[in-house]
């Protein structure tokens, strides 16, 4: 249909019965003499409960919430291993640990509830990035002849960039909760 063809159409049309109810697909507004302004709508389909931004975003937030909660409660089930990764010239490394345990735990929980994720997943990322210092010094000192994997220049590299991705998935779920 041309815009000529449009100016042709009624504005107004006459509707038998009660003007006040719309059918459906129609909007109308009662006029003068009984007539309506008619009008097709579009009707879309209800969105589910958690749509899929809301979805992935809960999923993305409690999943996050269980890996700090499983890492602060390792924390204090293998704290050998988390003050192995404490660079000596800090200090007071199972202090630090358990310290880190806690802040896990805590923002872990945090996470858990929907209206605590933005700042959750602020926490976290600030978390996460105070421990790129252990990585980072591991990285300066990382040799070949290491006996661990972790402290040989690509096991360092690898928790570099694991670290990395933590920080981003903490970011995504502040960004997102926002």
């Amino acid at each position: 249909m041309t815009a000529e063809g449009q100016d042709d159409l009624p504005r107004r049309v006459p509707v038998e019965g009660d003007a006040g109810r719309a059918g459906l697909g129609e909007h109308r507004r009662g006029g003068a003499g009984g007539e309506v302004d008619s009008a097709i709508v579009s009707f879309k389909r209800p969105r589910a409960r958690w749509d899929d931004h809301h979805g992935m975003h809960a999923i993305a937030a409690i999943a996050l919430a269980i890996f700090l909660i499983s890492v602060g409660i390792g924390h204090f089930l293998v704290p050998g291993y988390f003050r192995s990764l404490v660079p000596s010239w800090l200090g007071r490394a199972g202090l630090l640990v358990a310290v880190g345990g806690v802040a896990e735990i805590v923002i872990g929980a945090v996470l858990l509830a929907p209206r605590g994720r933005e700042a959750g997943g602020w926490a976290a990322a600030a978390l996460i990035t105070v421990y790129l210092v252990c990585h980072l010094d591991a990285l300066v000192r990382a040799s070949g002849d290491r006996p661990r994997l972790l402290d040989r220049p690509v096991g360092v590299a690898l928790r570099l960039a694991v670290n990395l991705a933590y920080i981003g998935w903490a970011l995504a779920v502040a960004l997102t909760a926002a």
